[in-house]
């Protein structure tokens, strides 16, 4: 196996590593949400995308020393917020998008009214799940390597 191909395991083994445990906290955190509610925010976050900011995350805390399991909850709190940005964009007050990633978008797909709180609620939610559940003490790095 060359180095390309090794790169892209990896790379796929974290996105689905990223997408499970994404899955999973969600579960958690929406289990009071209407479900017209919740099938949007999760035809928000699952409708394709290539979870780059996720994958920047890993590679970021690999070249520091940090383990893709203590990155998972930064990593998921800038996919939440990046989401947010995305459904907050397509809106017609904004770029009035109709699809995104070759869907329809989530005011297309459900209603502006929707979208909006859905966007909402993806930030609101990536913020509350980072501080929530992170300590930059877990990483056991130092933030400030001077020699």
């Amino acid at each position: 196996m060359n180095k390309k191909e090794r790169w892209t395991k990896k790379f796929c083994w974290q996105i689905k590593y990223f997408n499970y445990n994404l899955k999973k906290v969600l579960k958690k955190y929406l289990t009071h949400c209407p479900k017209k509610f919740e099938s949007a925010i999760l035809y928000s976050l699952f409708h394709g995308g290539k979870r780059i900011r996720p994958i920047l995350t890993f590679a970021s805390g690999e070249m520091c020393g940090v383990a893709v399991r203590k990155l998972l909850v930064p990593a998921i709190s800038i996919e939440l917020v990046h989401n947010y940005s995305l459904v907050h964009d397509d809106l017609p007050s904004m770029d009035n998008d109709d699809y995104r990633r070759g869907k329809l978008t989530v005011h297309k797909r459900f209603n502006e009214s929707t979208a909006i709180l859905v966007g909402d609620a993806l930030l609101t939610l990536g913020f509350e799940i980072f501080f929530k559940n992170f300590s930059i003490n877990s990483l056991s790095i130092s933030l400030y390597p001077i020699v």
